[in-house]
């Protein structure tokens, strides 16, 4: 039987010190503003990127959004190395290193286009937007779709799913869950939702989310990340145990 060893007491000392304690809370606050400042900026730069992006013609900007996704892949070694690392994870038989050194090029790009025409197409409006889209749903999907009783749509945040929910909140009673926050991201994007008629519950809300199923809604639920501050479990992803969201289930 392995018991823990007992705290020293010049450690239990230290984390009743006053001067510890104000030192600990002077070093929270600087991290605190430091983080604050950190998003003031990333908010002006985005919101000034999408001030150049939304004017532009869609074709355009897509043209833009895709040399801007390529940009990214070559000048962010992190986040290439760790694109690579999960393409060998699903394609190591499959497929050589370069395919799949081609095919992480053509997500970042594709990842660019889909931003910089959700900008364009916020501006251009639901009808129109709507216009340039078809749908297609196989016959399992098309009978829960159409369904009277209420439904949990389950799905990863790619391509341009925003348009899909909008599309989903006009024809099949689609409503979104999400969190609320300062970030311009996610404020432009619930401004659109508004825009588009794409109704959010703000998650904690369970309540309002079993009214929504009863109602016959289709609440779409995002659960490809894992996010700290929700419940999880690990279950395995590629052979490796992944932490993945409860709420879904």
């Amino acid at each position: 039987t392995a018991m823990a060893a007992p705290t020293p007491p010049r450690a239990a000392g230290r984390a009743d010190d006053p001067a510890v304690r104000a030192a600990q809370e002077r070093h929270r606050a600087e991290r605190a503003e430091m983080k604050s400042r950190k998003e003031r900026r990333r908010n002006v730069l985005f919101r000034a990127v999408r001030a150049a992006i939304r004017w532009l013609p869609l074709p355009v900007a897509s043209a833009f959004g895709e040399l801007f996704g390529l940009v990214v892949w070559w000048t962010v070694p992190w986040i290439r190395r760790q694109t690579l690392a999960n393409l060998e994870r699903a394609y190591r038989d499959e497929k050589s290193p370069a395919a799949r050194r081609r095919i992480g090029r053509r997500c970042f790009a594709v990842t660019g286009r889909g931003f910089f025409a959700w900008i364009v197409l916020h501006r251009m409006g639901a009808d129109r937007a709507f216009a340039r889209v078809t749908t297609e749903a196989c016959p399992e999907a098309r009978e829960i779709l159409d369904s009277p009783s209420g439904a949990i749509l389950l799905t990863p945040h790619s391509g341009l799913l925003e348009l899909a929910g909008t599309w989903a909140a006009r024809h099949v009673r689609g409503i979104a869950l999400s969190r609320d926050g300062e970030d311009a991201g996610l404020s432009l994007l619930m401004e659109k939702r508004r825009d588009f008629g794409f109704r959010t519950i703000q998650a904690g809300n369970p309540r309002e989310l079993v009214r929504a199923l009863r109602d016959g809604g289709r609440v779409v639920l995002l659960a490809d990340q894992d996010v700290r501050r929700v419940n999880g479990a690990f279950v395995p992803f590629f052979g490796l145990p992944t932490r993945t969201p409860g709420g879904p289930a």
